[in-house]
């Protein structure tokens, strides 16, 4: 909420992170539900064992489509980061406000 003085800044803060770092999770897991993480690991860890010098074109179109996911995610991890990282050092509610409005607005 936008420059509510009612709570501590550190409650602000907490509050802030907290909401960041959950809708971080959400457009991660919207995009890639947990089992879909899970078969793409799995399969990364298959191909792994294969050898990529053994692997076939499907194989590493495979390999090339999971690390995209995969850098995605970071991508999005990173942001969220960047986001809680802002708002923690912010000095006031205006400032933690902008910072979580910020991340939010972020096209993913």
């Amino acid at each position: 909420m936008p420059f509510e003085i009612t709570r501590p800044l550190g409650q602000l803060k907490a509050d802030a992170s907290a909401r960041i770092n959950a809708r971080a999770g959400e457009i991660i897991t919207a995009r890639l539900p947990l089992w879909k993480q899970a078969n793409l690991t799995a399969r990364a860890v298959e191909l792994q064992s294969i050898g990529q010098s053994a692997w076939a074109p499907a194989e590493q179109a495979e390999w090339d489509a999971i690390q995209a996911e995969w850098n995605w995610v970071k991508a999005v991890r990173a942001q969220s980061s960047l986001a809680t990282a802002d708002v923690e050092a912010a000095g006031g509610s205006a400032a933690i406000y902008q910072a979580e409005k910020t991340f939010l607005s972020i096209d993913f």
